[in-house]
């Protein structure tokens, strides 16, 4: 987070992908989007708290989910 920082003037990025599916993951990419940024992610578990009143305050737009393997992987 703190080079993607550095890197973007402190301000963060315009847009994250999140696809570890880790409460660890999901704030990096939370910490490292800007203001008003988009955040995409897939494949969030159940574990993950997702900080909504942290993202509403940021203006940070997210659109992601699931990604099921049981539906699309061989068994």
């Amino acid at each position: 987070m703190a080079r993607i920082k550095e890197l973007t003037g402190g301000l963060g990025a315009h847009s994250v992908i999140e696809a570890v599916g880790t409460q660890e993951s999901f704030m990096q990419a939370v910490g490292a989007n800007r203001g008003g940024g988009h955040l995409g992610y897939v494949g969030v578990n159940h574990d993950v708290q997702i900080p909504g009143m942290e993202l509403f305050f940021a203006g940070i737009h997210t659109l992601g989910g699931p990604a099921p393997c049981a539906a699309t992987c061989p068994t």
